[in-house]
């Protein structure tokens, strides 16, 4: 076994397979397979060091089923670590960019027309963004891709040269309205106060933002969820996804949760963002559960998801109606599929 769950919980795996592929692969594998070769597999392989930017391979895009949205990964490692998530564990804290030619011809084999960049952010290192974002617009390809909030608030060559290479839409981790909880997650990217500037210029380059948002975190109360809709409809939001805090295993926060005696259930097939597994500070878990549930349900109503999807920033029809439809599709997911209510 490899990937997250085996790499943060190797011991647990290892009940399940005869060896466990701790980290990342493209170091580990080779001795993998030459010690299947020998009949000599070890029972855990644990990498010696990050793997270096121009040994990191590729996907295969040849394999597979199709999809209308692919996927790329430029780059490897992210210098923030949240608290709440498990990628700096796995893929380390230093950010390491491919060569940019090998992402390029990474993107000229895949056939869908819209690409989405699996990276913790596409802008960790501006200069490289920069620098991918020029060579990307020789390619006939529209992207999608995650952004530092204070990077997108105050650098306006980047999103520039970003919308010149065929980027429509930046995920924005916007989190929280609370800086308290931002501060606590570990989230030192975030300020509060850059939002709405950030929010703003993206759309003024004529690009869509989707915001991300965790709710349960400690300093939410029953009023966070309304405020939180304020705010999204004052910044004109093109989506939004709303999410459950999910202590996943190996995290720092399923270690602190565990310390304080909050987690209330180790069925890891209910970890998932709609579904509540620890005890929240402020909130109930049954308030916490319809808090999502409102919002979901007033953002992505009709009269809302009309006013997102026709306007002065979908003046194509067709663009236009994909978003509606797609706003109210979400509707439907948010009330009879992904929350456990």
């Amino acid at each position: 076994f490899g990937g997250y769950h085996a790499s943060l919980m190797s011991d647990e795996a290892k009940k399940h397979a005869d060896s466990i592929v701790i980290g990342e692969a493209e170091y580990n594998w080779p001795k993998v397979l030459l010690d299947v070769q020998k009949g000599k597999l070890k029972p855990f392989y644990k990498p010696d060091k990050l793997v270096e930017p121009e040994d990191i391979v590729p996907a295969r895009h040849d394999i597979g089923v199709y999809t209308s949205l692919e996927a790329v990964q430029a780059s490897r490692g992210c210098p923030t670590g949240c608290e709440f998530c498990a990628m700096q564990k796995v893929e380390g804290p230093r950010f390491r960019g491919r060569i940019v030619d090998q992402i390029i011809d990474e993107i000229k084999i895949i056939k869908s027309k819209t690409i989405f960049f699996a990276d913790a952010s596409l802008t960790i290192s501006p200069p490289y963004s920069k620098k991918l974002f020029k060579e990307m617009a020789q390619v006939n390809k529209k992207f999608h891709c995650f952004g530092n909030i204070n990077v997108v608030s105050r650098d306006d060559e980047l999103l520039k040269l970003s919308r010149e290479a065929g980027v429509n839409r930046w995920y924005l981790g916007i989190e929280s309205i609370s800086q308290e909880n931002i501060n606590q997650a570990g989230k030192s990217t975030n300020k509060i106060e850059n939002y709405a500037t950030a929010i703003k210029k993206i759309k003024d380059h004529g690009m869509n933002v989707t915001g991300f948002f965790i709710f349960g975190l400690d300093h939410d109360t029953p009023e966070t969820f309304q405020k939180t809709l304020n705010a999204i409809y004052k910044w004109g939001l093109d989506s939004a996804s709303f999410s459950i805090l999910t202590p996943y295993p190996g995290t720092r926060l399923f270690e602190r949760f565990e310390k304080e005696g909050r987690i209330t259930n180790y069925d890891w097939s209910r970890y998932e963002e709609g579904k509540v597994n620890y005890k929240p500070v402020k909130l109930t878990e049954q308030e916490l559960l319809q808090g999502i549930r409102n919002i979901a349900k007033d953002f992505f109503s009709v009269k809302q998801s009309f006013k997102r999807s026709f306007n002065r920033y979908h003046l194509n029809p067709i663009d236009a109606v994909i978003t509606f439809v797609s706003n109210l599709s979400l509707k439907y997911f948010y009330m009879h599929e992904k929350l456990d209510i």
